[in-house]
């Protein structure tokens, strides 16, 4: 599942539970359980956007190498 789908997902979760909330369908400790889970689910959220990050950056720094060494090739006689 990628990033975009799971943040998807847990939009939609997250607007079910603030749904169930302002209704009132929900009361006593259960809303404290589905508050619990929505911060799991935003915790997990940030931590895969971190890990995304850093892949992506280490790519970038890799091609950013590899164009440099092919640029020291080329000025070299």
């Amino acid at each position: 599942m990628s990033l975009k789908t799971f943040e998807n997902i847990t939009m939609g979760i997250m607007i079910v539970l603030l749904i169930l909330a302002m209704t009132g369908a929900v009361t006593g400790t259960i809303i404290y359980v589905l508050i619990g889970v929505a911060i799991v689910i935003i915790m997990i959220n940030l931590v895969w956007r971190v890990k995304d990050y850093k892949k992506r950056r280490a790519k970038l720094v890799k091609e950013l190498e590899e164009e440099e060494a092919s640029r020291q090739k080329k000025k070299q006689p």
